[in-house]
């Protein structure tokens, strides 16, 4: 059966079933609940002609064993990630989808680095909708949050792990000022239809509250994202950097002074923010570096669809 052929019915609203305790505590059935409610509401936004019913998208069951099978992966270590499986014609059967970062960073320092760079194809790269859709999802998002940190940047500059570069400890989520920052990028298809690559820029408390900074999110979205720990903002939007400011400052509250400055260097390991003016104000000046859309990519993290799909 088609997505858009189902029953029309009244679909309960996400608060019903989202809670703070369900992101929190492991009943993998009160995680599948909530998390089919983001899943169906993100696919309803992607395909307004969708009718069918949660239950005629996905089972309960079936969304269950594919978050048993997230939350059995040590991401830390595999640095694997999962995904919103948005392709209507297997989601029914394979809700999550598998993906890995491809680093630039780690290109250059491996056997392949004397020849041309490889070619990434718009049509292998994670779609932005998809990766923050998993990100508000129970299980899924904090799995993802755990994979995304490397150290391949300060192998690249020739530092050992012993050598003290506060603001590349910050890059690597490794720390002792308790902050995390790094960029990925995915694939954005703007209102007029065109596809580019972009950023999404990740910064992460060691208690777990996160700040992410993109483009437009789903707006059904941002109640799984408050429940999850996760604050997003819109980079384009009108008052964006006023929002972030406030954002990264409320981020950093009750941490050393210092990881401000520490804080906008860890964002130039991925980001080219190399000449850019300066001021007292580093929060002010991230902030800035995060609205402008002309800042490129520095070895970038491009996150790429994986070999598989969750069966569930």
């Amino acid at each position: 059966m088609y997505l858009n052929e189902g029953a029309k019915s009244g679909q309960k609203s996400i608060e019903k079933y989202l809670n703070v305790s369900v992101y929190d505590n492991k009943d993998l059935s009160n995680q599948a609940l909530a998390a089919r409610k983001v899943f169906c509401d993100y696919l309803r936004e992607l395909d307004k002609e969708i009718q069918a019913t949660d239950e005629e998208i996905i089972t309960i069951s079936r969304l269950k064993k594919a978050l048993a099978t997230v939350a059995e992966t040590d991401t830390a270590k595999t640095k694997e990630l999962f995904v919103v499986n948005s392709d209507q014609e297997t989601l029914v059967t394979n809700p999550l989808a598998t993906a890995r970062i491809w680093d630039e960073a780690e290109w250059q320092l491996s056997e392949n680095a004397s020849e041309e760079e490889p070619e990434i194809f718009i049509s292998d790269i994670v779609t932005h909708g998809d990766f923050l859709a998993a990100l508000a999802l129970p299980t899924v998002g904090a799995k993802n949050l755990e994979a995304i940190w490397d150290e391949n940047v300060r192998k690249l500059v020739g530092q050992d792990n012993k050598e003290e570069d506060p603001a590349l400890e910050i890059a690597e989520n490794k720390s002792e000022l308790g902050m995390g920052a790094t960029t990925l990028r995915v694939l954005f298809k703007d209102t007029k239809g065109e596809e580019r690559d972009v950023p999404v820029h990740i910064f992460r408390r060691a208690d777990g509250k996160t700040l992410v900074v993109s483009e437009a999110a789903p707006q059904k979205l941002q109640k799984a994202f408050s429940e999850a720990g996760i604050t997003h903002i819109n980079r384009s939007a009108p008052n964006a950097k006023v929002l972030i400011e406030k954002e990264l400052k409320s981020l950093v509250n009750g941490l050393k002074p210092e990881v401000k400055g520490y804080l906008c260097d860890a964002f130039g390991y991925r980001n080219d923010i190399q000449g850019l003016p300066r001021t007292a104000n580093p929060l002010s000046d991230l902030a800035a570096h995060l609205v402008n859309d002309k800042i490129e990519g520095n070895v970038g993290k491009f996150l790429l669809k994986g070999e598989k799909k969750l069966a569930a």
